[in-house]
């Protein structure tokens, strides 16, 4: 997939600068992540609890449940907007790239070409921008938005978790367009920006539309999920794409974006989950999503 590939390589150039510049600005407001410092894209972690800071503003701490707590499901339907994604618009580190809107049908024209939410009456679309001042300099040819504030916990569940997205494809998409689905997980002993991030690339190309290695043929909202899984105590994480609920391809992920890691060399006992991100999206395509969710295989 050429159009993936050459996004992928001009981040990875870019990812060691954005590292120190990132590192910088957390040292200089706060430290690392752990017991002070930085979740996902600003996300300040103060003992049991986060801090969000957005837009200048302090927000109520967020405060996640013990360890030894059960895994509680979360999801974000963009019934009351978008809350929770970064885009160009949010300034400083708590911001990002991209754009993200919310779609309310019952405010549209009624057309039998528009796209059904695939739960009540809202969903959201994202697109490829300019990130805000903070990144612009880093991320020069920009992003998509990326879901910053979802809940994330201080270590792995026991049985491990689900992080999905529903997201609208279509088999009549242009040739050469697609986008590059990204889910992370963090590093606990690191300090902040302490992720690693896993690809699942999507293009349009001469042959047809495809996931991955599969030939999407029927347009409709199609479940992303990644499955984080305790492997002989090793991380094991498994792509799975799904439609009304039944699997249609899976694929093991075992190398980490950008930096080419093994997947298996990090244990469950140092790891958690972190953010979703498009990592480009193509300039025609504005992306529905819907049904953002994390679960636990149990629930």
């Amino acid at each position: 997939m050429k159009f993936a590939s050459s996004w992928i390589s001009i981040m990875a150039t870019v990812l060691a600068s954005a590292m120190l510049v990132l590192s910088a600005s957390a040292a200089e407001e706060g430290g690392a992540a752990g017991s002070s410092g930085y979740g996902p894209l600003g996300q300040h972690q103060s003992g049991e609890c986060i801090i969000l800071r957005l837009l200048g503003v302090t927000l109520p701490p967020h405060c996640e449940p013990p360890s030894e707590a059960p895994f509680e499901n979360w999801r974000q339907d963009f019934a009351s907007g978008t809350e929770g994604w970064a885009s160009q618009k949010d300034s400083g580190h708590t911001g990002w790239c991209g754009n993200i809107e919310q779609v309310d049908e019952e405010l549209q024209d009624d057309s039998s070409e528009a796209i059904r939410s695939l739960s009540g009456t809202t969903h959201a679309l994202v697109r490829h921008g300019e990130c805000n001042e903070f990144y612009s300099d880093i991320f020069v040819d920009g992003a998509g938005p990326a879901s910053a504030f979802r809940p994330h916990a201080d270590h792995f569940p026991e049985g491990g978790f689900t992080s999905a997205l529903h997201i609208y494809l279509d088999p009549s998409w242009p040739e050469g367009s697609g986008f590059g689905y990204t889910d992370s997980f963090q590093v606990l002993d690191e300090e902040w920006p302490n992720f690693r991030y896993l690809l699942m690339p999507v293009e349009r190309n001469e042959e047809g539309l495809f996931v991955g290695e599969h030939e999407i043929t029927e347009p409709g909202w199609y479940s992303f999920s990644m499955v984080f899984s305790d492997d002989n105590e090793s991380l094991a994480v498994e792509f799975v794409l799904s439609r009304h609920g039944w699997p249609q391809y899976r694929q093991s992920l075992e190398t980490t974006m950008f930096t080419g890691e093994s997947v298996d060399d990090f244990s469950v006992s140092n790891t958690s989950g972190a953010y979703v991100m498009f990592i480009y999206i193509s300039e025609d395509l504005s992306l529905a999503i819907d049904e953002e969710q994390l679960r636990h295989p149990s629930q």
